[in-house]
């Protein structure tokens, strides 16, 4: 592990980068491939894979990279945390679509991390408005908490928990995100 000696002591790893990888394997070989070559044969159109910045983009990479069948890949920013601040939400969820039409299209949406689910509801009304036919949804992690406002449709880990993620895309105030492990983070004592 080349970053060892960059991981705080308070964190604890979580899921390795073998795990993650053969956990994105499954999910891209014996799930999406199949899903997204019935959208191609149906329709004759590819489905459009789209990330949400910049959280996703790790699992993104290397999901899409394993669907073994043509995606259009596309990109998506939104905004709920303030960056300076893990704990502080913003009030409302803003969204910049990247040059991208979504009518009529069939859509895989990936990010990084589902827990209350706020932002990946208020994106998939998003596409809905926007015409799009089919919303999937793929997500590393899956926060299961109670009263959830979003279930995606395909996830690679589950966990009950309430501590902060790190790595693997995810950050601790703009920080971590390019470890190629999940850690959690434990209290400072």
């Amino acid at each position: 592990m080349q970053y060892k000696n960059l991981v705080p002591d308070h964190f604890e790893l979580q899921w390795d980068q073998k795990q993650i990888e053969a956990g994105i394997s499954h999910l891209a070989r014996t799930i999406i491939t199949p899903w997204a070559q019935k959208i191609t044969r149906e329709t004759g159109e590819q489905p459009l894979a789209l990330c949400v910045l910049r959280g996703g983009v790790p699992f993104f990479s290397e999901l899409i990279q394993q669907i073994e069948c043509s995606v259009e890949p596309a990109f998506c920013r939104t905004w709920s945390y303030r960056s300076d601040s893990n704990a502080v939400k913003r009030c409302e969820i803003e969204w910049t679509p990247v040059g991208t039409q979504f009518h009529g299209r069939t859509v895989l949406l990936v990010d990084d991390i589902c827990d209350t689910g706020g932002t990946l509801n208020f994106l998939e009304k998003k596409l809905l408005e926007e015409g799009a036919k089919e919303i999937k949804v793929a997500v590393l992690i899956h926060r299961k908490v109670p009263n959830s406002s979003f279930h995606p449709d395909w996830s690679i880990f589950a966990y009950e928990g309430i501590e902060w993620f790190v790595g693997f895309g995810m950050e601790d105030k703009n920080r971590y995100s390019n470890f190629p492990a999940v850690f959690k983070i434990q209290p400072s004592s």
